[in-house]
């Protein structure tokens, strides 16, 4: 991805791309702890640039699931903090309502 020489819509553009791809990029470094994200980025260029219809959609379909796999983790953890936040504050009301 290049982004020197862009206009500032052009590069929130792709600052948000990149954050949509940093999940499939982290999730590639697991799986192939060798390969650095410059190399991942450039494979997904060369397949966006110049690969076929299919490897296409399957890197569009990785990519989607990898995001969606990250929002669903996020989630769980707001979901916990939000039980926890409840559960002291059950503790708190209990409390009063003992004095």
């Amino acid at each position: 991805m290049k982004i020197k020489n862009l206009k500032m819509g052009q590069l929130y553009s792709k600052v948000r791309q990149i954050i949509y791809t940093l999940p499939y990029i982290i999730k590639k470094k697991k799986d192939h702890p060798n390969k650095t994200a410059k190399s991942i980025f450039k494979k997904m260029d060369k397949i966006n640039e110049s690969g076929s219809e299919e490897e296409k959609l399957v890197l569009k379909t990785a990519i989607e699931e990898a995001y969606l796999e990250k929002e669903i983790e996020r989630m769980y953890i707001r979901i916990a903090r939000a039980s926890r936040d409840v559960a002291k504050q059950g503790d708190k009301l209990d409390k009063l309502v003992k004095r």
